[in-house]
């Protein structure tokens, strides 16, 4: 499980580097919302290589820096960036939008999975609940939700949980009806 969630994680972290920009700007709609972010603190983003699918080190390196993120350390087992704090938030924040439009995708549009009525996550994407038409539930669909550990797992790993072992993620199946928890799958 951990190595399929591994692939989805290499996936996952070349989708987000392709979709970021040049910019470092975090663009924040309401104004309460805005922190003071320490441009100076550096934090290191470790992430095993083998999940890099063979790339080169070079091929590693110019991808980061189309990114806006100069320091990356590549050596057998592990890609370190190396980047701000206000560059980790805003790496985080677009990956968070990412999740979202996934998970509204996910109830509502073309990857809608017809027996899920509605969802409730946590904010950093480790615990999901999911309300669905028992009737219509199959294996399938469990298989489906899976992907939500993907999510999950790369976000904390962005966020800074810097080893596998410290990422629980759990995915609570709950009968729309009667509120009662018919499955759980879990991460750890």
């Amino acid at each position: 499980m951990k190595n399929i969630i591994k692939i989805f994680l290499a996936l996952t972290m070349c989708i987000c580097f392709v979709g970021c920009t040049k910019s470092n700007e975090i663009n924040l709609e309401d104004e309460n919302d805005i922190q003071e972010l320490d441009d100076t603190k550096k934090i290191d983003i470790k992430i095993e290589r083998d999940l890099f699918n063979n790339k080169s080190k070079q091929s590693i390196i110019e991808e980061a820096k189309e990114c806006g993120i100069d320091e990356v350390t590549v050596t057998k087992d592990y890609v370190t960036y190396t980047v701000t704090e206000a560059s980790k938030n805003a790496l985080l924040s677009k990956y968070s939008e990412t999740i979202d439009t996934y998970l509204d995708s996910f109830l509502n549009g073309d990857d809608k999975i017809e027996c899920v009525d509605s969802m409730e996550f946590n904010e950093n994407y480790t615990e999901f609940k999911i309300y669905v038409n028992t009737k219509k539930y199959t294996s399938d669909d469990k298989e489906a939700f899976k992907v939500l550990f993907t999510y999950g797992y790369t976000y904390n790993r962005l966020s800074g949980v810097s080893d596998d072992d410290d990422v629980n993620l759990s995915i609570k199946i709950i009968n729309m009806d009667t509120y009662e928890q018919i499955d759980e799958i879990t991460y750890k």
